[in-house]
Formats: C-alpha cells, structure tokens, sequence
C-alpha cells in the first residue's frame, strides 16, 4: 500500500511541475503580451502629461 501511494505521490509531483512549467511559460507570455501592451497605454499619456506640465511652468 505505501509502494502504491509513494508512486502516486511521485506522478502527482511530476505532473504538478510539468503542469506548472507549460502554464508558467504560457502564462509568462501572456503575461509579457499584456505588460507591454498596458505600458505602451501608460507611457503614452504620461509623455503628454510632463510635456503640458512643463508647457505650465
């Protein structure tokens, strides 16, 4: 019974860690996808903003 549970505890962990290293990389992709999408939405206005803040002074 402790063979067969130590088994499934080590295909368990395997599979975990594949799971977790196919969806980090996907994941990890989005996530670049998005934060320089988010970024490029943000720099933007930013750049106007500190070009009419010293258009004020």
């Amino acid at each position: 019974m402790n063979e067969i549970y130590n088994y499934l505890n080590i295909v368990f962990i395997v599979g975990a860690v594949a799971f977790s290293l196919t969806g980090g990389v996907i994941g990890y992709m989005i996530g670049v996808n998005q934060t320089v999408k988010i970024c490029k939405q943000a720099i933007l206005p930013v750049k106007n903003n500190i070009q009419d803040d010293s258009n004020r002074v």
